[in-house]
C-alpha cells in the first residue's frame, strides 16, 4: 500500500491551498487515511511552528479523503491507496510520501528464515499457503492483517 504526499510536497501543497483559496486562511484541512495519523500530525506541528498557520486532521478513511477533496470539504486528502483513474479523472493528483511496511512474524519454533520480497508476495497473495514450502514445519500460513480504519495494527503472519 502506499502513502500519498512527500514532506516537502506536503508543505508546498499547504501553500498552494492557501494561496488557492484566497490567501487569508488560517488553517489548512487535511482529511484521510487513519494510517497517516502520526506522519501527519508531525507535519502539521513542524509547518504550524514555522507559519503560524494550523493544519487540521480528520481521520476518516482514504476514500472519505479524497472525497472530501473533490467536494472542496478539506484543501488535501490523504490517502493509503493509489488515486483511481476516475479520481485522477476529475483533476486529483497524487505524491508519494511514504510506503507501509508489512511486519512478517514467525514463531521462533518455526526455522523459517530469510525470506525475499517475491516469497512474502506470493504468501500474501495465496500462491504458497503451508510454511513446509518454504522451509518451516508442515503448517498452514495463516494471515492476520488490521481491521479496516483501525490505525494502531499492524499486518503479520504467524503460523498454528
Amino acid at each position: 500500500m502506499k502513502k500519498i504526499i512527500s514532506l516537502l510536497t506536503v508543505a508546498m501543497l499547504i501553500v498552494c491551498a492557501l494561496t488557492g483559496c484566497g490567501g487569508n486562511k488560517e488553517a489548512v484541512a487535511t482529511d484521510g487515511s487513519t494510517s497517516m495519523n502520526k506522519v501527519i500530525g508531525a507535519l502539521g506541528e513542524a509547518f504550524e511552528a514555522d507559519t503560524g498557520i494550523t493544519v487540521t486532521y480528520n481521520a476518516i478513511g482514504s476514500g472519505a479523503g479524497i472525497q472530501a477533496v473533490l467536494e472542496g470539504r478539506c484543501d488535501i486528502g490523504l490517502s493509503s491507496r493509489n488515486l483511481k483513474d476516475e479520481e485522477k479523472a476529475n483533476g486529483l493528483e497524487g505524491t508519494i510520501l511514504a510506503y507501509d511496511g508489512i511486519a512478517i512474524i514467525v514463531n521462533p519454533n518455526n526455522p523459517v528464515s530469510d525470506l525475499d520480497v517475491e516469497t512474502i508476495a506470493k504468501i500474501y497473495t495465496g500462491e504458497i499457503k503451508n510454511w513446509k514450502e518454504v522451509g518451516g514445519n508442515d503448517a498452514e500460513i495463516v494471515l492476520i492483517g488490521r481491521e479496516a480504519g483501525c490505525c494502531s495494527c499492524q499486518s503479520r503472519s504467524r503460523t498454528r
